[in-house]
């Protein structure tokens, strides 16, 4: 089993609702180490879950620019769904 301990979570829109604002990119999801490095173009990446709401990256470099990448990128069509 892989060890790390940088993630990307999701956050809310506002406290108390289930809906996220913006998801890991589409194009990731579901991708597991060197695929998800391949298709995000970012170096150590662990996963990305198929919902994109979670991802984890080796270093903690690694994981802001999964977010920002992400953040950058806007709306995914079908947000939250694999």
């Amino acid at each position: 089993m892989t060890n790390f301990s940088n993630t990307v979570v999701c956050a809310h829109e506002l406290p108390l609702l289930c809906c996220y604002s913006r998801f890991l990119l589409k194009a990731w999801r579901g991708l597991r180490e060197e695929e998800v490095s391949k298709a995000s173009g970012i170096d150590g990446c662990i996963f990305v879950h198929a919902n994109g709401f979670i991802g984890g990256n080796k270093t903690r470099e690694g994981a802001l620019q999964m977010a920002i990448k992400s953040i950058e990128a806007g709306p995914q069509p079908d947000d939250g769904k694999p």
